[in-house]
């Protein structure tokens, strides 16, 4: 929210307390309660901690227009030394409340300088809310005379009795005791439910997105880009360049084509008349206004729209309404569309300083599909085209009727914060409860978290381009680069902890896991975890389409949000940023899963209690998109098939072993990105793929080495073996 829209609210304070809170407790938390101690036991210095987390925090404010670009870096940073020094002798209670009043003060200050005199109070009471403390120990300073003495104990005095000595925890059970192996006849009928589920996504059904068949590469899609503009008359040599792929369907217009015509005109409009997904080149250069944005169809290779930002001083003709109506004309004829077949809905003309613009629209029906429309707008900047957009238009009064909120629609986007905030506080209960009980396996934690944060930040430096194409051009390049690399060094520390946590977590509430590993174990567990992963695989491949075909049951009941497509398209390297994505990934998701099993398993052990919270889970993730009965029911039937598969495969398959999750993540997330890669027509794309699943197989042909170890019978060998360790 704008500041500038605090005075739209009906409490506007209340912004002022969250804006001030939500950045006082989270960065607080992470530049001082984590950063000082941890770079301290890094560094073995207490200054130098100080110092570099004060300036890591003050360089994470510098994406401001200030000129020179490191001066709100350098401020900012030497008030965290202040900060850091004051964390050291007073504790956290001290920077958190001066940094609440800092944020909440310059927030409120819209209200304060407001003529209205309940902006005033309620934006000075709320800025000033820790001054009531102050008054109140003030008050009690007064009338006591003093502080009050330090506590007296016996640590103090140093008469304090010894420890008890702690209880030797006992060894943990090994994981394979009592390990049921899959029976062959579950194993069989897994593989062909893995094999026809996997089916359906190649099979030739009818869904929204059906054309997606990606030929264009990121490289290419530059190139092409760049070709057009040159044609165009547009000199981008010297200008830098981001390219990112983008979707641009639109939920509405998508959900007006459905129902007035049918699943064919929705794919019609969005494949051709207004093609989705696309390659977005931005062409820039820093400092200066003027930029170029290029669509290319991520099908075809072809450019379909662009559009060019200018100064309004910028120099231009001052053309006439037909002069400019017949640049336009010409433009699109030798684009392919002729503007004869439209009817022109609108022109409009602005007069800039320095130039006059033209604004033209051309409407086209499309059939059977009610009153929508596909527009096409193009800018005649001066003498030349500028601009070329197109949209999908339907009735106004539909749109509306369509996106106006309900108490249903709030309901369904609200109720999964307070579902998975409450799974979160059991969990971070149950953390809370290992780290005091000292049963935190901290080093196997650092060591998953590392290599989750360096995945993640592996894949980050190969998208950067993501990063570049938000960038606002009246920033020094230097100062955003800096940006770029404080925020990734601040992303990768956050995955480090978070995974470090969360891979901990999983290890203390089932140490028997860390087991896994050893040979002896991996002998039991490898067979089986390897038919996990198959029958994970083939769900993940083929669920997708499947809730597609059940949702295409319910009578206008589909929806059409969005297209998808390959993960890590993006990427320098996509095979290398899949690999990545799924080393992190794994970690993630097998320790998330351990973690609401233990949570579930501890706090919902009744029949009742599970069934709420499955009721809950399903209202929670209802399509947010959906504002028919028919849209909710075909949503519900899709997560029941979801829910269903998920359940399928853990009951059975997964089970209690360890490996198997593992490989159940791995091949389910690393090994469908890297098949999607391979279905993919283009052939930079099926080489990407055959790295990316190259990678995936060496740790499944790990596994499959462990099974030809062992010998028959030699389960209850392992399992020996095991124990003895």
């Amino acid at each position: 929210m704008a500041y500038s829209d605090l005075l739209s609210t009906a409490f506007p304070w209340v912004y002022v307390l969250f804006f001030g809170f939500l950045p006082a407790i989270s960065e607080e938390l992470i530049s001082r309660v984590f950063s000082v101690p941890f770079f301290e036991r890094l560094f073995r210095s207490t200054a130098f901690a100080i110092v570099l987390a004060a300036f890591i925090w003050g360089f994470g404010h510098a994406a401001y227009a200030n000129q020179p670009w490191w001066i709100r870096g350098l401020e900012v940073g030497l008030a965290g030394i202040v900060f850091g020094l004051a964390f050291l002798r007073f504790g956290i209670a001290s920077v958190v409340i001066c940094h609440f009043s800092v944020d909440a003060l310059y927030t409120a200050f819209v209200l304060i300088r407001s003529p209205n005199l309940y902006y005033q109070v309620s934006g000075s009471l709320s800025a000033g809310v820790f001054l009531l403390f102050l008054i109140v120990a003030a008050i009690a300073y007064r009338r006591r005379g003093g502080f009050l003495p330090a506590e007296v104990t016996n640590a103090a005095e140093g008469v304090a009795p010894p420890p008890e000595p702690r209880a030797v925890a006992a060894a943990p059970e090994p994981a394979t005791v009592g390990y049921q192996p899959l029976a062959w006849t579950r194993i069989g009928w897994g593989l062909l439910l893995a094999a026809g589920v996997a089916a359906v996504a190649f099979a030739p059904v009818d869904r929204f997105g059906d054309w997606v068949a990606l030929r264009a590469t990121r490289d290419s899609a530059r190139e092409s880009a760049a070709a057009f503009l040159r044609d165009a008359g547009f000199d981008v040599a010297a200008y830098r360049h981001a390219v990112r792929a983008m979707d641009r369907t639109d939920p509405t217009a998508s959900a007006y084509l459905l129902e007035k015509g049918g699943l064919k005109a929705a794919n019609e409009v969005y494949a051709r008349g207004a093609p989705t997904p696309l390659w977005r080149v931005r062409f820039f250069v820093p400092g200066q206004k003027e930029e170029h944005f290029v669509s290319v169809d991520a099908n075809t290779g072809k450019v379909v729209g662009f559009r060019r930002t200018l100064l309004d001083d910028a120099p231009g003709a001052r053309l006439p309404k037909q002069q400019a109506l017949e640049v336009a004309r010409a433009f699109l004829r030798a684009r392919g569309f002729d503007p004869d077949k439209a009817e022109l809905k609108e022109q409009t003309e602005k007069d800039e300083k320095g130039r006059r613009d033209h604004t033209l629209v051309w409407e086209l029906a499309v059939p059977g599909a009610g009153e929508a429309k596909l527009r096409h707008e193009v800018v005649v900047q001066g003498a030349i085209v500028g601009s070329w957009t197109r949209e999908v238009k339907v009735p106004e009064a539909w749109r509306r009727a369509r996106e106006k909120e309900t108490a249903l629609t709030v309901v369904v986007r609200w109720l999964k914060l307070p579902l998975v905030g409450t799974l979160g506080a059991l969990a971070l209960l149950m953390l809370v409860a290992k780290v005091r009980a000292g049963e935190m396996p901290w080093k196997a934690a650092a060591l998953l978290g590392s290599i989750a944060a360096a995945a993640a930040l592996l894949r980050l430096l190969l998208s950067l381009d993501l990063l570049w194409s938000a960038y606002d051009t009246a920033i020094p390049a230097a100062m955003f680069a800096v940006v770029i690399g404080v925020s990734l060094a601040v992303a990768a520390l956050g995955i480090l902890v978070g995974a470090a946590l969360v891979a901990g977590l999983a290890a203390a509430l089932y140490p028997e896991a860390l087991a896994v590993w050893r040979s002896a174990a991996r002998r039991v567990y490898a067979r089986d975890a390897l038919v996990g992963g198959i029958v994970a695989l083939g769900l993940a491949l083929g669920l997708p389409a499947l809730r597609e075909l059940v949702e295409g049951l319910v009578p206008n009941g589909r929806l059409a949000t969005g297209v998808s497509w390959p993960a890590g398209v993006e990427a320098t390297m996509p095979w290398l940023a899949d690999a990545t994505r799924a080393v992190s990934s794994t970690l993630f998701v097998a320790a998330l899963a351990a973690i609401a099993a233990a949570v579930v398993g501890r706090h919902f052990r009744s029949a009742g209690r599970r069934a709420l919270l499955a009721v809950l889970f399903a209202l929670s993730f209802l399509p947010a998109a959906a504002r028919t009965p028919a849209e909710y029911a075909a949503g519900a039937l899709s997560l029941v098939v979801l829910a269903g598969g998920v359940a399928l495969l853990v009951l059975c398959f997964l089970r209690r072993n360890p490996l198997a999750w593992l490989a159940a993540a791995w091949l389910g997330l690393g090994g469908a990105a890297a098949i999607r890669l391979l279905a993919e027509p283009g052939g930079a794309y099926r080489f990407d793929g055959a790295l990316a699943l190259a990678v995936v197989l060496l740790p499944i042909a790990w596994l499959a080495l462990s099974i030809r170890g062992n010998r028959p019978g030699g389960n209850k060998a392992a399992t020996s073996a095991v124990v003895q360790s």
